[in-house]
């Protein structure tokens, strides 16, 4: 009996042992990158990691797959996580359509952090201050430190594992450096407003021009719901008169914005210098963002973005002075009165004329777009819903008409903390895309990641889906301005 207990243990450690070398090895067999990449649905997957400095490292050995996308093996979540990364991407592997997967918006750093451990960075890059770190580096690890419940490396360090070995991880000054025009392609003067009708702006001393819609004197009925729940009764309903304006026909491109940045350049304004006032004879220059504020996705006529509520009101204050006219940010209402175009919108818009008119998130493919091809509505303005959010010179409040019965050209509330942003962008789901869906910044969330010190009031480290649209005031006692 005592023999057959014996061997009966025997077989079991010899099953075990034989048990776990199988696993060791199918462990290692499914860990190499050939075999990740051998069924990993995302096609260019493989070659932004040859492009990274996790491929391209100091040392001899290359960060793998799984020391990224799987906690460390000492970890108890280390097996149950790739079951099911293995069993995810060998579902998607045979039963999705790859085609219709939208790799960009699955890159975002929203998502991606659900794919990367943070322990996993942490297991590699244990000492946070090495000697060679810069002061700059020191600052944002310190700020890391204090805010790790909050924070993940991947915000500051997305582009460390996929993307180009060469990426900017700093500051970009080069976006600021002046380029050389020829002179003869410049504008000399801003065009002058003959009458109340459509008219293209040119800014003095570039090449650039965009056009301003003339925007009647109208009314309109705003409904203002609580959290956006337009199924329920709205907190109230105002009828709102609006005098004539001007409004850009798109979004303010990089072209024009550009030409700002790199006319009134600085090199590292404190925030206590920052223009604060119509008076103020000097524009306050931008400081230089961190890393690449267009996403690399390009600039030139796509809509400019990454830049806060502060920027995008001086740069209307910098126009001003450049044309002589007098620029701003539209008010919550003209923005929605000149969305409206005294038409019902999307009530009864088809799929098709839906995606003719809105670059939302069904059909932007995880980026802005370009405004060619997009039909304009009833007034001549151009994706006034999708592309980008757009500031509103507004304070934003819950319901900030509930004390009048009829307004006149409202400017919002005297203070506040956040601004207006309306239109939703091409982030934004299919039922947001609404005329009186309304938003707020938020100026301190969209700075969590700057590792700059003190942070910048130019420039959101967590923000690429707002920018915004010019607004031209009319002076109808003015034959000329």
């Amino acid at each position: 009996m005592r023999f057959k207990v014996k061997i009966i243990g025997l077989i079991a450690m010899v099953g075990l042992f034989v048990l776990y070398r199988s696993i060791e090895k199918l462990d290692i067999y499914t860990s190499t990158d050939s075999y990740c990449i051998n069924c990993h649905v995302h096609t260019s997957a493989d070659h932004s990691w040859e492009l990274s400095s996790h491929y391209s490292t100091d040392s001899i050995k290359r960060t793998a797959c799984v020391d990224c996308h799987l906690p460390p093996k000492k970890s108890i979540d280390y097996w149950p996580q790739k079951i099911k990364a293995g069993t995810r991407d060998l579902y998607s592997y045979y039963f999705k359509d790859h085609f219709k997967i939208n790799w960009a918006e699955k890159s975002e750093i929203e998502n991606a952090v659900r794919f990367t451990p943070k322990e996993s960075c942490i297991n590699c890059h244990e000492n946070l201050f090495p000697f060679s770190l810069s002061d700059k580096g020191e600052k944002a690890h310190l700020y890391y430190r204090r805010n790790e419940n909050e924070l993940h490396c991947i915000n500051c360090h997305i582009g460390v594992g996929h993307g180009q070995h060469r990426a900017i991880y700093g500051q970009n000054t080069s976006l600021l450096k002046k380029t050389r025009l020829d002179s003869m392609a410049l504008f000399t003067e801003a065009n002058k407003i003959t009458g109340f009708k459509n008219f293209k702006e040119q800014i003095p001393g570039s090449d650039v021009s965009f056009d301003m819609i003339a925007i009647p004197a109208g009314e309109f009925e705003k409904a203002i719901y609580h959290n956006n729940k337009f199924n329920s009764k709205p907190l109230v309903r105002k009828k709102i008169q609006l005098s004539p304006f001007f409004m850009a026909k798109v979004e303010l491109t990089w072209d024009a914005y550009l030409v700002f940045l790199r006319d009134v350049e600085s090199e590292g304004r404190e925030q206590t210098q920052a223009l604060d006032s119509l008076e103020t004879d000097v524009i306050s220059g931008a400081t230089p963002p961190w890393g690449d504020p267009a996403q690399g996705w390009g600039m030139g006529q796509r809509p400019a973005i990454s830049m806060t509520w502060q920027a995008a009101n001086t740069y209307c204050k910098w126009l001003s002075k450049k044309t002589g006219k007098t620029y701003r940010l539209p008010t919550e209402a003209e923005w929605e009165y000149a969305c409206r175009a005294n038409s019902d919108l999307q009530d009864n818009w088809t799929d098709e004329e839906m995606a003719n008119r809105i670059i939302f998130r069904d059909n932007s493919k995880g980026k802005t777009h370009l405004p060619e091809g997009m039909k304009a509505n009833a007034f001549g303005l151009v994706n006034m819903l999708g592309n980008v959010k757009e500031f509103c010179s507004d304070w934003y409040a819950d319901n900030p008409f509930e004390n009048d019965s009829f307004v006149v050209n409202p400017e919002g509330p005297e203070t506040g903390v956040e601004r207006v942003i309306k239109g939703g962008s091409y982030r934004s789901e299919k039922k947001d895309m609404r005329v009186d869906y309304r938003e707020n910044t938020q100026h301190d969330n969209w700075l969590k990641t700057d590792p700059q010190m003190p942070k910048s009031i130019w420039w959101y480290s967590d923000c690429r889906d707002v920018g915004f649209r010019l607004v031209c005031e009319w002076d109808g006692d003015k034959e000329k301005q």
